[in-house]
């Protein structure tokens, strides 16, 4: 069966207007690449925080990229590390390589001292087949953080 994007997006408003989440981030991915309907950023962006708002990972992270890019939001790195925390806090391993380079760029910040062992949490979570290169970023960042903040002896087992 051919796709047909016009039908998905009959199907996912349909969901969407019961409250699934999921739909919600499929009928804003078709407003963000233009599949079936013209492209709409802000389109994207409203479904997506409405997902986000149910608790979807994938949305937050998809927040976190349209805000790092400023497409369809305004441009606001502390608003997408936000979104990518969140996500990554709840295993999203696109969101903990997202934060990683977000980190890597200098465009991050510097993580709170709260949020060091956290952050090194998301390192440990990421799947290292697949994310290594986003692993190795953040943990290099928050390395190079901890050693120039020096935030005492708890840090002393980190390597």
């Amino acid at each position: 069966m051919p796709q047909d994007f016009a039908i998905a997006r009959h199907w996912y408003e349909k969901a969407a207007a019961l409250g699934n989440a999921a739909s919600m981030n499929n009928l804003a991915d078709l407003y963000r690449y233009g599949r079936g309907v013209a492209p709409d950023l802000p389109a994207a962006a409203n479904w997506y925080l409405k997902a986000a708002k149910l608790g979807l990972a994938s949305a937050m992270n998809n927040l976190g990229e349209l805000s790092e890019a400023g497409t369809g939001v305004p441009q606001n790195y502390q608003a997408a590390r936000n979104w990518y925390k969140k996500a990554a806090d709840l295993g999203n391993a696109d969101a903990m390589g997202n934060l990683g380079a977000l980190f890597e760029s200098g465009r991050g910040g510097l993580p709170p001292k709260a949020d060091i062992r956290l952050t090194l949490r998301h390192v440990c979570l990421v799947p290292l087949a697949t994310e290594r290169s986003a692993a190795k970023k953040l943990l290099d960042h928050l390395v190079g953080t901890v050693k120039r903040l020096r935030f005492g002896p708890c840090c002393a087992r980190i390597r």
